[in-house]
């Protein structure tokens, strides 16, 4: 995760919502992403790209700054585009599924 500083000619902010997973060696460099949205191994999303809600992004694909994605997507490639909507079906089997397992793991490891 990385972001420009505020007062540079082109600032911009890493945010990340709920239930959002990011798969290993991912680049989010200020980038808005969305709750519900699942990013892949290698994903790269660039400074000011927006990310909605129940987004995919493949894995090694190339989000260009600026980016505007639709929600409810599928996005791959370099550089990235749509290649299909995502049902009702994928966003629970895949996307929550997969924030709310790591959830799960995450608090084997909790202090007692």
């Amino acid at each position: 995760l990385h972001t420009i500083y505020d007062q540079a000619k082109h600032p911009s902010q890493t945010i990340i919502g709920n239930d959002v997973s990011v798969g290993h060696n991912a680049t989010i460099h200020g980038a808005v992403i969305e709750d519900n949205c699942l990013i892949g191994m290698g994903a790269t999303i660039l400074d000011n790209a927006h990310v909605p809600s129940g987004c995919i992004i493949a894995a090694n694909a190339l989000v260009l700054s600026n980016a505007q994605l639709e929600p409810n997507s599928v996005y791959a490639g370099v550089p990235a585009r749509k290649v299909k909507e995502v049902t009702p079906e994928q966003r629970d089997e895949i996307v929550r599924r997969t924030a709310h397992d790591y959830m799960l793991y995450a608090s084997w490891y909790k202090e007692e």
